[in-house]
């Protein structure tokens, strides 16, 4: 039987709420648990980041409750620290680190409340994040304007995309102004 894998960042599979529960309720399994849990962690001060050094998916630290539950780290540091499981409640960040297991940085929440911090934060990704607006971008407008003055030139897609950290594609999405749009950049 694989894992129980839940794909969201924070909410568990109704599984390894069983598992975490399991855990806290038995301290022979709690104490070994936590030896191998915390040694996957590199601690630091009480105030800093506890980044997990285990595996990773979509940059959230997983660790395998039982033989059949694997659980976000920092769901398990939740329950290990307060003995407690968050069972449906989402565990929520204060440092906005996902690969954090500090139980300092964490607090039980609802999705909306968790998706309302997000948005207060500034890190809500919204669909019309063009250009510098836009967490990923690996351009910056000065970089744009040099590759829209190439394109004039006549300069391929693949020969200006050699120059950056992008795709053809991005420099042909750039040709067409589908990101980066020419009224929002400097020096237009």
């Amino acid at each position: 039987m694989s894992p129980q894998f839940d794909h969201c960042a924070h909410n568990a599979h109704p599984a390894t709420w069983i598992a975490l529960q399991q855990l806290v309720s038995n301290p022979a399994e709690t104490w070994l648990t936590a030896l191998n849990f915390w040694s996957r962690v590199d601690r630091k001060g009480p105030d800093e980041c506890w980044n997990w050094s285990g595996s990773l998916v979509r940059g959230y630290g997983r660790f395998r409750t039982s033989k059949h539950a694997v659980d976000i780290a920092s769901r398990v540091s939740y329950a290990l620290y307060y003995r407690q499981p968050p069972n449906e409640r989402v565990v929520c960040h204060r440092c906005d680190n996902p690969q954090c297991v500090n139980p300092a940085h964490l607090f039980l929440g609802s999705q909306r409340d968790n998706l309302a911090d997000m948005r207060m934060k500034g890190r809500a990704r919204t669909p019309n994040q063009f250009g510098d607006a836009n967490p990923s971008a690996k351009l910056c407008w000065d970089d744009v304007n040099v590759i829209r003055a190439r394109i004039k030139e006549g300069h391929t897609n693949r020969a200006i995309a050699a120059d950056y950290p992008v795709s053809e594609a991005m420099i042909s999405r750039i040709k067409k102004n589908d990101c980066w749009p020419v009224e929002e950049g400097p020096n237009q």
